[in-house]
């Protein structure tokens, strides 16, 4: 009987242990699955997306659509080169006229477009944040972004 409850103690210890042990995994797990990627990491998935050229040969997100030139991809990645220095630079207005330049254009591969619109989205969080925040520039990138909408 007391081999019993000893057994019994020792079980129920090591269910505890085991309890607290997953449950501190499943919190780090967590806090480690939820860090939100920043502009920066989205800037530098843009620039990622034009290193190279695509290949006529590459996988259906690498391939130019119908109808794109590499002429079209150049002009593409200057566009992009020149978002990449504005945000990284912070010159807000550059930047996001860049962006909603890179963004229109239908020459991009699905890559390129959705490294485009994941770099916009985070940029214009960023910038409202900032706006919001009372940062000048953010407040006049703003202003003239809604008046250039306007016209």
């Amino acid at each position: 009987m007391i081999r019993l409850r000893t057994v019994a103690a020792a079980f129920d210890q090591t269910l505890r242990s085991t309890s607290v042990l997953c449950l501190l995994c499943a919190l780090a797990w967590l806090i480690a699955g939820c860090k939100q990627p920043t502009t920066a990491d989205a800037v530098q998935r843009l620039a990622a997306a034009f290193e190279k050229p695509p290949e006529p040969s590459a996988g259906p997100l690498e391939t130019l659509p119908p109808g794109a030139t590499l002429e079209d991809f150049r002009s593409n990645k200057e566009l992009a080169e020149t978002a990449v220095a504005a945000c990284r630079a912070n010159d807000l207005l550059k930047a996001s006229t860049s962006l909603q330049k890179l963004r229109a254009t239908h020459t991009l591969t699905p890559e390129q477009r959705m490294a485009a619109q994941e770099a916009m989205s985070h940029f214009q969080k960023s910038l409202a944040e900032r706006a919001v925040n009372g940062d000048p520039a953010a407040i006049d990138a703003l202003d003239s972004l809604r008046g250039s909408h306007l016209r």
